[in-house]
């Protein structure tokens, strides 16, 4: 992922596990404001506890 992302919002379905997991650490790692969306409730807390996070937090 490029630094074109710095300071854009990015969504990514299917982010909680395989490679929407890897394009949204890729994503929050060039600068993005990153919204996951999954149907694994478990996985999407898990992601959002490694991002210092409350799942369902709005972006910011």
């Amino acid at each position: 992922m490029s630094s074109t992302l710095r300071d854009r919002t990015v969504v990514i379905f299917g982010g909680t596990s395989g490679i929407g997991l890897a394009a949204a650490r890729q994503a929050k790692d060039a600068g993005a404001k990153v919204i996951v969306v999954g149907f694994n409730a478990e996985g999407a807390e898990r992601v959002a506890a490694e991002n210092a996070l409350p799942a369902g937090a709005p972006p910011t």
